[in-house]
C-alpha cells in the first residue's frame, strides 16, 4: 500500500512526467501546440487502491506546461485536485 506523505509524492512526480512528456511530443513533432491530449493513469486495484488519472489542460502551448497546470481526476472524471494555475481547463481529450 502506498501512504499518504507517499502519495503526495507520487502525484508531484506524476504531474511533473505529464509536463514533460508533453514538452517531448512537442519537441518531436508529434503534438502540436495546443493540439491533442496527455494523460498517465497509476495506481488500480491490483496495487489496492483507486486509479488516479493526471491529465494535461486545453489551450497552453505543450511546451510551456508545468506540473501544477496537471488535472487529477478519478476513473468518473470528477476533479480531484484541479490545477493550480487559475482558469485552466480539461482538455476536450480527457479520458
Amino acid at each position: 500500500l502506498v501512504k499518504a506523505g507517499d502519495l503526495a509524492e507520487e502525484g508531484r512526480t506524476v504531474r511533473a512526467l505529464v509536463a514533460q512528456l508533453c514538452e517531448y511530443f512537442f519537441k518531436a513533432g508529434w503534438a502540436t501546440g495546443t493540439g491533442g491530449g496527455a494523460s498517465v493513469r497509476v495506481g488500480g486495484p491490483s496495487e489496492g487502491r483507486p486509479w488516479r488519472v493526471f491529465v494535461a489542460p486545453s489551450g497552453l502551448q505543450k511546451e510551456d506546461i508545468v506540473g501544477d497546470d496537471i488535472f487529477e481526476m478519478d476513473m468518473e472524471q470528477n476533479i480531484t485536485v484541479p490545477s493550480k494555475t487559475p482558469n485552466l481547463r480539461l482538455s476536450a481529450c480527457t479520458p
